[in-house]
């Protein structure tokens, strides 16, 4: 102790000196919350790729709030033909994005179930509810915390060498196709 202040020692016993106190922000806002301007930057770049070279009938953007992005006509996998063959597909962007990758996506909540589970009519792992009470379900795609790797944003594009909404789709249509 010195000066009535309990001090802190490493196990060799010398003092430990605190240099960096941890972000203890309690209302860490998931989705809703105030987007940074470089996520609207990096969302709206990203949505405008992806629709000028893959989605060319074209999408819905949340082109304000940069919140969300709907491919009205997405082809699915042969595997849900018996079911539908295409449907709107919405990706719900965190708040926190690009850092922080979409929890799962939406389809539209008049197809009955999927051919490979994974399918509901509320969200978890804290996904986006909102989709749910305007007539979406979610499709359950959770990516394990240290495997998303975007690129740190240096200027238009240089967001293509990281994850982003490209490979974001990419998984989309693999755990679409998949057999379980």
């Amino acid at each position: 102790m010195k000066n009535g202040i309990m001090m802190l020692k490493d196990k060799t016993g010398d003092i430990l000196k605190i240099e960096d106190i941890p972000d203890r922000t309690k209302a860490y806002t998931q989705f809703g919350g105030v987007r940074s301007e470089l996520s609207r930057i990096v969302i709206t770049e990203q949505v405008f790729d992806i629709a000028q070279h893959y989605f060319k009938s074209g999408v819905e953007f949340d082109e304000e709030n940069a919140d969300w992005v709907i491919f009205p006509n997405f082809m699915l996998p042969k595997r849900w033909h018996h079911i539908t063959e295409r449907s709107p597909l919405m990706v719900v962007f965190p708040t926190h994005y690009p850092e922080t990758p979409p929890i799962g996506f939406y389809l539209k909540g008049d197809i009955p179930d999927s051919p490979n589970g994974h399918f509901y009519t509320q969200a978890y792992h804290d996904a986006d509810k909102a989709p749910i009470e305007a007539g979406w379900k979610w499709y359950c795609v959770y990516i394990n915390p240290g495997t998303w790797m975007p690129r740190k944003y240096k200027g238009p594009l240089s967001w293509r060498s990281g994850d982003n909404l490209w490979t974001y789709m990419n998984l989309v249509k693999e755990v679409l196709s998949s057999g379980d």
